[in-house]
């Protein structure tokens, strides 16, 4: 939702609770002065748009997020609510209304079961179900993290400040998922950029360690890093070597046991990792089936973030 049009439903809003309270106020209290009865009603628009600012609109935001993917059912429970107010209107008759509904729900049903089939039988490329996105416009409820994690305003977008973080951070709301594509872009300001993923906690999960000019697979597991020889050992030399202090973007797909990494400079797309080895024995210590993404940035190593999307793969 764009600034311009919040600030009109604010204004909306505010002029709103500011009539209804003095309509009240002078319902209520004839005899008291215009102005205190204005003036109370300013004073309660304001808390109600305090309110907005930092309890409703957040949640809201939020709210709209999970329910933008789940259109098709909110539009199919609108249309069943308006067929039931006709049928009531045009018959009055609640059986009529009763057989119509199951009748319409059945063929909800089989269109969601056979648009489900159709996707799993015929379509060659992972769809998505759930999307988690992260502009840090309302700091870190979002993320469960260790260390100095800040948000700062960078002109029109606000991005991560990540330093002095061993452990890491991860999002709360993927903890549970196992396949997706996670989507934001970073700049190398000291040391690296890392990225987390299959994370159970803070304490057990694989990040990719990106320096300049190579990757690094990590493994932390119960609090420790593991592997440490065959990490050293084997990092990935990346085909050109990226900007410091430069934004770039960074694609990186977690399916089964594949992981693919991407980053875009300079509006060019080149791929540095494509392993299907890399979340399981013998490679990792464990197997890494399931878990959240995040960031990771230990002493004096710095990276920025921005525009964080995760994508749940079907």
């Amino acid at each position: 939702m764009s600034s311009n049009v919040v600030n009109i439903l604010l204004n909306i809003i505010a002029a709103v609770v500011l009539a209804a309270l003095a309509y009240v106020l002078s319902f209520l209290f004839p005899d008291m002065h215009n102005d205190v009865r204005m003036l109370i009603s300013g004073l309660a628009a304001i808390v109600v748009l305090v309110i907005w600012h930092y309890v409703i609109s957040p949640r809201f935001k939020r709210f709209t997020q999970w329910l933008a993917p789940k259109w098709p059912r909110l539009v199919i429970g609108i249309l069943l609510v308006v067929i039931e107010v006709l049928l009531y209107l045009a018959y009055a008759d609640w059986k009529t209304i009763a057989f119509s509904t199951a009748h319409l729900a059945l063929l909800a049903v089989a269109a969601w079961l056979l648009t489900r089939y159709h996707v799993k039988r015929y379509s060659h490329e992972p769809s998505y179900r759930e999307e988690f996105r992260e502009d840090f416009r309302h700091g870190l409820e979002n993320w469960e993290y260790h260390g100095e994690w800040r948000t700062e305003r960078e002109g029109d977008e606000w991005i991560l400040f990540v330093t002095e973080s061993h452990r890491g951070g991860i999002a709360k709301p993927c903890l549970s998922w196992r396949d997706y594509v996670f989507e934001f872009e970073t700049k190398i300001v000291n040391g690296n950029t890392s990225w987390i993923i299959r994370a159970q906690d803070t304490d057990n999960y694989v990040m990719l360690q990106c320096e300049q000019g190579q990757l690094r697979p990590h493994f932390r597991m119960q609090g420790r890093w593991e592997n440490l020889p065959w990490t050293a050992e084997n990092p990935v030399t990346l085909p050109f070597r990226l900007p410091l202090n430069t934004w770039f973007g960074v694609h990186i797909e977690v399916r089964g046991t594949l992981v693919l990494v991407t980053v875009i400079v300079n509006d060019r797309e080149r791929e540095i990792l494509n392993s299907s080895t890399l979340l399981e024995p013998p490679t990792a210590p464990v197997s890494y089936t399931m878990g959240s993404v995040g960031f990771r940035e230990s002493a004096s190593e710095c990276a920025h973030f921005r525009n964080v999307r995760v994508k749940r793969l079907f």
